[in-house]
């Protein structure tokens, strides 16, 4: 109509698609969709509808077009690419790239979760996992159809704390230096709330030379408590003014690789008034 309510005696009505993907139709009064037509004077009410379509041209200039109903595909890449602690856990906080492909209207937007779900972020560049232990990633995309992708998974293990460990020698003065030897209890107590315990060895040195040695012990949970023995030997040289050190050092490991280690010392004084 004109700007004075009047009626047009005719009306040209033009819509542009935004996308050279789209299709358009048009109805009026609640009618069917259609092409161009022509109108009676009138009032008319105007429903646009868009689709979009996918097209493939074939040898002879042929095209073939096919309704956008299918859903885009969403990958995850990980920096690293594998765990690179042990038994498949990360020892370095990953890092998470999504990239998302639709074959014909695009893709529209891309999110995750790493609540299981319940809320989701709406994805703008790689993301970094900073949870320690099991995080399981939610993701998926929506097309510019509307097409929505059913939620992909990934999950990670990730421990980037090293386990802790205490070491006490008892006794840890050797008394008289007669030469016997004498047994040491070498305790230990170990923790590890992530991945968990997997092992602890153990290098001891002696200020002499003596070769000595105590095996590896394998643990198991988050926390774990040992006691070793060791035998050294209640002897020092009269000139040895400092006495001698026995040196013992227990390195523990986690399951995802992570270690810790401390030392405990045994000494064989030269006299008893001094260590």
């Amino acid at each position: 109509q004109r700007a004075d309510n009047t009626p047009l005696d005719t009306a040209a009505v033009t819509i542009e698609n935004l996308d050279t993907h789209a299709t358009r139709t048009t109805k009026t009064d609640g009618g069917g969709f259609f092409g161009a037509v022509d109108l009676a004077p009138g009032s008319y009410r105007a429903q646009v509808e868009s689709f979009y379509y996918c097209f493939n041209v074939t040898p002879g200039l042929v095209a073939n077009a096919t309704l956008d109903n299918l859903a885009p595909e969403t990958t995850a890449a990980l920096a690293p690419a594998a765990p690179d602690g042990q038994n498949g856990w990360f020892k370095t906080k990953p890092s998470v790239t999504l990239s998302a492909m639709d074959n014909c209207s695009g893709v529209a937007a891309t999110e995750y979760s790493t609540d299981g779900g319940a809320t989701w972020q709406p994805y703008s560049g790689s993301f970094i996992i900073h949870n320690e232990g099991t995080t399981t990633i939610l993701y998926r995309s929506t097309d510019r159809s509307g097409n929505a992708e059913t939620a992909e998974s990934i999950t990670l293990n990730v421990d980037t704390i090293a386990p802790a460990i205490t070491l006490t020698a008892m006794p840890s003065q050797i008394w008289p230096p007669n030469g016997r030897t004498v047994n040491v209890l070498i305790n230990g107590t170990g923790t590890d709330s992530v991945s968990g315990l997997a092992s602890v060895s153990y290098v001891v040195t002696d200020e002499y030379g003596l070769p000595l040695g105590i095996p590896a012990r394998a643990l198991s949970g988050t926390s774990s408590e040992w006691t070793e023995t060791l035998g050294v030997e209640a002897r020092r040289n009269g000139s040895d003014t400092d006495g001698r050190l026995y040196i013992v050092v227990a390195t523990i490991t986690d399951l995802a690789g992570n270690t810790a280690s401390v030392s405990t010392t045994i000494v064989v004084p030269h006299d008893r008034g001094r260590p």
